[in-house]
């Protein structure tokens, strides 16, 4: 997701994009308020837009399960009201943020 970067700590995103750390940080609040994790929150948010299709990468075996076993169980009360707070809050999002083909540096 994002390469990585909704995962990513808040205070701690490479430089070149260093103004994503306040979207991670609203990104955090929202689902808190919600009790709802970032990967089932990323997974709903993706699965239930309008997109035709919805194409993620993983690293192992078990990351595809997890991510398989997430969108199988995303019936947690709260979710559908977080990822329509989501798609509000970030509906007009810096597009060098959202394309890490723009991003100059990559992670380390």
């Amino acid at each position: 997701f994002l390469q990585g970067l909704l995962f990513k700590d808040p205070n701690n995103v490479p430089t070149n994009i260093q103004r994503a750390g306040n979207y991670l940080s609203r990104l955090r609040e929202i689902l808190q308020k919600y009790d709802v994790g970032i990967l089932e929150a990323a997974l709903s948010f993706s699965y239930t837009s309008a997109a035709d299709h919805v194409v993620f990468g993983v690293e192992t075996a078990t990351q595809i399960q997890e991510n398989l076993r997430s969108i199988a169980s995303s019936e947690s009360a709260g979710l559908e009201q977080c990822v329509n707070e989501l798609r509000s809050e970030f509906s007009d999002m810096e597009r060098h943020i959202i394309f890490p083909s723009l991003w100059k540096d990559s992670f380390k």
